[in-house]
């Protein structure tokens, strides 16, 4: 009887643990190394100085990779002028020159975004039903 109540007790827990270990490290900011933000002249000087490897060029910034993996980025307005001046330096210097194609629409970003919310009631529902799981172990022990 008291190892049957310690199992479900037991289960309980580390379900709890691992749900909660589970969350703190897909929320923890250590996780991915975030980009630095850089002025146009900066970039631009960054490339002439070939200390870039690559240029990726989005919908709304410019993402430079150095020789040593790390990203920068720049934010872009609505102007053409920049992302041509960067272009041009890029291509000048001998710089790896993408584009990113342009978003095909909302569903994604709308999965990618409910995707932890649906999860975590995945987990919360789970809980749940080893609690009850739990609690219908000790009521029959009791009788």
């Amino acid at each position: 009887m008291k190892s049957k109540r310690l199992a479900a007790g037991v289960i309980g827990i580390s379900l709890f643990v691992s749900i909660l270990l589970t969350f703190v490290w897909f929320l923890s900011p250590g996780n991915s190394k975030s980009a630095n933000e850089l002025t146009l002249e900066e970039a631009l000087t960054r490339i002439r100085n070939k200390e870039t490897s690559e240029v990726l060029f989005k919908q709304d910034s410019v993402e430079l990779t150095d020789k040593s993996s790390n990203k920068f980025f720049i934010k872009l307005d609505a102007g053409a002028a920049p992302r041509e001046a960067l272009l041009k330096v890029s291509t000048k210097s001998g710089t790896t020159v993408t584009f990113e194609p342009a978003s095909s629409g909302y569903s994604w970003l709308l999965l990618f975004n409910a995707l932890p919310v649906v999860l975590f009631f995945v987990m919360w529902i789970a809980t749940l039903a080893v609690i009850v799981y739990a609690a219908k172990v000790l009521s029959r022990n009791k009788s």
